[in-house]
């Protein structure tokens, strides 16, 4: 088990330093082009941001909610 864990660890290593070495040590493009997104899209990100912000900072409606599913499940 130990040998493998070293194993991946090595693979972990080497994936991670390739994309170090694209993001620090490769020339950028001189060309940037502006992403454009939808109006749907900007929405669904919005939401999705908000959502995620909100059981970060309050979870306890999630847990509340699960604790009652868990309870009326048994």
């Amino acid at each position: 088990l130990a040998i493998v864990g070293v194993i991946n660890s090595v693979v972990s290593v080497y994936y991670y330093s390739r994309i170090i070495v694209i993001m620090y040590m490769k020339e950028s493009p001189e060309e940037y082009v502006p992403v454009s997104i939808s109006p749907g899209t900007g929405l669904v990100l919005c939401l999705a941001t908000f959502g995620i912000l909100q059981l970060g900072i309050y979870p306890d409606l999630l847990i509340s909610l699960a604790r009652v599913s868990v309870f009326n499940y048994r």
